[in-house]
């Protein structure tokens, strides 16, 4: 998540619903490599339901993450065994997140 990117903003709201909808069948973790201090200022303003993580620099993430660098939003669902069965490299909504777990199911 950036804190300057306006479609990563956009998508907080849906983000929300898709966690609501999903409940604790669902993990989200956003992911921020600004500085912790701008990203604590930024969630008192835009309310996230999930958690929200900060790593120093992207470019010492492991791939896929670190193609947060190329672009975001960047979302990823990963399955209970840890396999990564659909990356969305733009704002992601509730019913492709449900057309993509049934899917996965």
């Amino acid at each position: 998540m950036g804190t300057w990117c306006t479609p990563c903003v956009a998508e907080i709201p849906e983000i929300n619903k898709i966690l609501a909808y999903y409940g604790d069948k669902l993990v989200v973790i956003g992911i921020s490599d600004e500085n912790t201090e701008k990203l604590k200022s930024f969630l008192k303003r835009h309310k996230t339901d999930y958690i929200n993580g900060f790593v120093s620099r992207s470019d010492k993430l492991n791939e896929p993450f670190r193609q947060m660098r190329r672009g975001r939003p960047l979302s990823f669902l990963i399955d209970p065994k840890g396999i990564i069965c659909k990356a969305y490299m733009y704002p992601v909504t509730l019913n492709e997140v449900k057309e993509d777990m049934e899917e996965i199911r």
